[in-house]
């Protein structure tokens, strides 16, 4: 069970514990504990669903286009979507005739105008309109980034011309169970860069644990692929993919049918450990131990030193590393959203 924790997958596993043969279950206590944590979870997953649902109606009512990321759109994914253990509510905000980074600073203003204290983001804010039941709200106004500016640049790009597609008219609805209601969620083809892109960024700013692993999973079985999308080759994630591709085989044991290219063993292997050893983001690193009451340059140096165990795998994103966290530092502080030794 504390594998299933630290990976934040206990309530997927549950599923598979419910169908073994009783004399083949953990002993009484553990599953007793297990089945606790779990029907905390589906208490928790339908008290997202009804305030995913909420938080997105109230930009909309003040005239934001919005579309929820990740979360409980990829829950309605799974065969039992209540076993998904969720996270915070993840938003995508964009203005009518404004491209995503023309709209930033309408959705900063927003934000801030409720909530002086959000933190402000390269790609998005973050506040605690939630706090009291442990919910945290991030809008986004890019729903992503990467460190090389050149790649980051072709990936905000492609961010612009999406824009049309997953806001456009009719949008990509799923409805949620209990009568709370549809949310609007970017489209298949979307997401399997956009989540890509997700765990490749987490990995090694802080670690990625299963949970977002198994959402891939979930996300590309959704229909047979032909070849990957040209945009993962234009970012350099080709190679991150083939390294996904494999942990997805290995792990979840996804047929070629759906992969997106050939898995590729030496960085899927490599990739599997850091998945194992770290778990949901980083948490659990022993190599790496998150002090919650660091300062700011021991938050600094932990995280470069750690980029350093993946310079060999992703060259270009650690290397341009500390030129965008100086960068955002310096843009946050020219804006106003930080002082320069804050540890936001």
């Amino acid at each position: 069970m504390n594998t299933a924790v630290k990976q934040t997958i206990p309530g997927v596993l549950f599923d598979g514990i419910e169908k073994l043969p009783v004399e083949q279950r953990p002993e009484r206590p553990i599953l007793l504990k297990w089945y606790a944590t779990v029907e905390r979870i589906e208490k928790r997953n339908d008290q997202m669903d009804y305030y995913t649902r909420n938080v997105m109606m109230r930009f909309m009512m003040d005239g934001f286009k919005a579309l929820i990321l990740k979360g409980q759109g990829n829950a309605r994914m799974y065969p039992n979507p209540y076993r998904r253990q969720s996270g915070d509510i993840d938003i995508w905000l964009v203005v009518d005739g404004k491209t995503p980074r023309e709209g930033r600073d309408d959705v900063v203003r927003y934000v801030l105008g409720y909530f002086p204290h959000a933190q402000v983001l390269y790609h998005h804010t973050v506040f605690f309109a939630l706090a009291k039941i442990g919910i945290d709200i991030e809008p986004h106004y890019m729903p992503s980034w990467l460190n090389n500016p050149f790649k980051n640049a072709r990936l905000q790009r492609w961010f612009e011309e999406q824009v049309p597609i997953q806001f456009g008219e009719p949008r990509n609805a799923i409805s949620l169970p209990n009568n709370y209601g549809d949310i609007y969620v970017p489209t298949r083809e979307f997401n399997v860069v956009f989540q890509l892109l997700h765990i490749y960024r987490h990995l090694y700013s802080d670690g990625i644990g299963l949970r977002q692993i198994i959402d891939y999973y979930y996300l590309l079985v959704q229909e047979e692929h032909t070849e990957m999308p040209e945009i993962i080759y234009k970012l350099g994630l080709d190679d991150f993919a083939a390294a996904l591709m494999y942990v997805l085989k290995k792990m979840c044991g996804i047929e070629d049918k759906y992969m997106l290219c050939k898995p590729h063993e030496k960085h899927g292997e490599f990739l599997l450990n850091e998945i194992m050893m770290a778990g949901n983001f980083g948490l659990y690193d022993e190599r790496n131990p998150f002090n919650t009451h660091e300062s700011m340059i021991h938050r600094f140096y932990r995280r470069q030193k750690r980029n350093l165990n993946f310079i060999h795998f992703y060259p270009s994103e650690i290397i341009w590393a500390l030129y965008f966290t100086v960068w955002q530092r310096l843009w946050r502080l020219k804006k106003g959203y930080t002082t320069f030794f804050s540890k936001k």
